[in-house]
């Protein structure tokens, strides 16, 4: 009776596997056939980034896939494409800097000599940098002053504080 000449597995790890087969009936069983080296390269397990950044600068980090060589890490910028950030990184983390107002995200795919697995996907980073201008005029003579400054793309709000007498005061909120 042939009871089948595959078998499929699921939940494999990241390692290195090998397979031997025999067949076998009521005499015994024949000597044993290898199979090839299988190395699974799952993606890594995280990939992490803070919620938000308020300087353009951040670090992108991931865990460690045991049968990894090396990982390629890639960025996406608010809903745009996805770009090769780098693709023989042999670490797991990578520092991002002089980063515009945006939203960031990132993917990591760990690889070996057998090729690269799938991807494993951050969450999103909100980069907030100050804004780029602020003006108020130099002199008043009435009382009423005005004072403006460049919008921040991702702000919600702003926080106005004005010195005087030695300290730092919030003005407006909104």
């Amino acid at each position: 009776v042939l009871s089948g000449t595959s078998k499929s597995y699921t939940g494999r790890t990241n390692a290195t596997y090998k397979y031997r087969l025999r067949a076998c009936n009521s005499g015994g069983c024949s000597g044993y056939r290898y199979s090839g080296v299988l190395t699974t390269t799952l993606p890594p397990s995280s990939v992490s980034v803070p919620a938000t950044s308020v300087n353009g600068s951040f670090t992108v980090s991931w865990s460690k896939v045991n049968t990894a060589s090396r990982y390629v890490l890639q960025e996406k910028v608010n809903s745009g494409g996805w770009s090769t950030v780098n693709s023989n990184h042999t670490g797991t983390s990578q520092g991002r800097s002089g980063k515009g107002n945006a939203k960031y995200q990132y993917r990591v795919a760990a690889c070996n000599g057998g090729g690269c697995g799938s991807y494993k996907y951050s969450g999103t980073v909100i980069n907030l940098n100050a804004p780029t201008s602020i003006s108020n005029p130099t002199k008043d003579h009435d009382g009423s002053v005005s004072v403006s400054w460049a919008s921040v793309p991702n702000a919600t709000s702003y926080r106005l504080e004005q010195h005087t007498g030695g300290r730092w005061t919030t003005i407006y909120t909104g």
